[in-house]
């Protein structure tokens, strides 16, 4: 079987709180996010253009009325600062021999949930020495639950993206308009029984509570999505998953998209941004601007 290919990122600054680290990159992805950045990663065949939303359904056609656009998709292509993909055991190899420069490492995708060398690849930066920070969208429960339940393959810290509210998480699976790509010579596992036919958003509720029963430290994230795409009601459903922990928001960013129509829309103001924080905190929550 072919080695698994991954991206590294040799030193962060921003990756790890607190820590100078080095990243690594997993590919592939159960989610077709179209504002996605790291397109390379969730469909590494040709960089094939995502459309799993259906533009008829009302949150697209909201989302996107009445946003200023320019110009005209390019062709995909990945960004000058993507890390060009290496053999993982080229990148432990990396690691080792950087250890003692590196605070942690912060293990991103992709959704990294979905590789099944995911607790080796823990273990073993665990056996340098090295905490593990990881980055996992939360619906897929039982690779996160067998993860956590090894004292060897648990993360020492957890950042969970909160994307939309969990109803409204079907709206971003492969299968609408677009299947499932797999990965050229090594595909990731396929989802349980049960991760497959529950909800994403059921999943994502119960992973947040598996964080909380292990006394994981973590945080949570969101993006201030274009135009109404995610709305002030998305926040709220979403504070109910929201623990003491720190909930981090970001505005969107066009550039290098899994849909490259998201390239060209009009990025979030400063303000909407804060509004979206502004919900949080009404509601009790521990939510800030990510880097103020």
């Amino acid at each position: 079987m072919a080695e698994l290919m991954v991206g590294l990122r040799k030193t962060s600054l921003v990756d790890y709180p607190g820590r100078i680290a080095a990243t690594l990159f997993l590919p592939g992805c159960n989610l077709r996010c179209p504002w996605c950045h790291n397109r390379e990663l969730v469909e590494p065949q040709g960089f094939a253009v995502a459309q799993n939303l259906n533009i008829n359904e009302p949150h697209f056609r909201a989302a996107t009325q009445n946003l200023s656009v320019t110009g005209a998709p390019s062709p995909a292509q990945a960004p000058e600062n993507a890390p060009a993909l290496i053999p993982l055991s080229q990148a432990l190899d990396i690691i080792q021999k950087r250890k003692n420069v590196l605070g942690g490492i912060a293990i991103t995708g992709g959704e990294p949930t979905l590789r099944p060398e995911l607790p080796d690849i823990v273990a073993a930066i665990h056996r340098l020495g090295l905490e593990v920070k990881l980055d996992t969208n939360g619906t897929l429960l039982l690779s996160l639950e067998k993860l956590l339940r090894e004292d060897e393959t648990r993360p020492d810290y957890v950042a969970m993206d909160l994307k939309l509210a969990p109803d409204r998480y079907r709206e971003l699976l492969p299968g609408r308009r677009l299947s499932a790509h797999k990965l050229a010579a090594h595909e990731p596992q396929k989802m349980s029984d049960e991760d497959s036919h529950a909800s994403p958003g059921q999943n994502l509720r119960r992973s947040v509570e598996l964080l909380r029963q292990y006394g994981i430290p973590h945080e949570f994230r969101t993006l201030a999505l274009p135009g109404s795409f995610i709305t002030e009601k998305d926040i709220e459903e979403l504070a109910a998953l929201v623990d003491e922990s720190p909930w981090y928001f970001a505005g969107f960013r066009g550039g290098n998209c899994l849909d490259p129509q998201w390239d060209l829309l009009k990025e979030p103001a400063p303000s909407e941004v804060e509004a979206l924080v502004q919900v949080a905190r009404a509601l009790g929550k521990h939510a800030m601007v990510r880097g103020i």
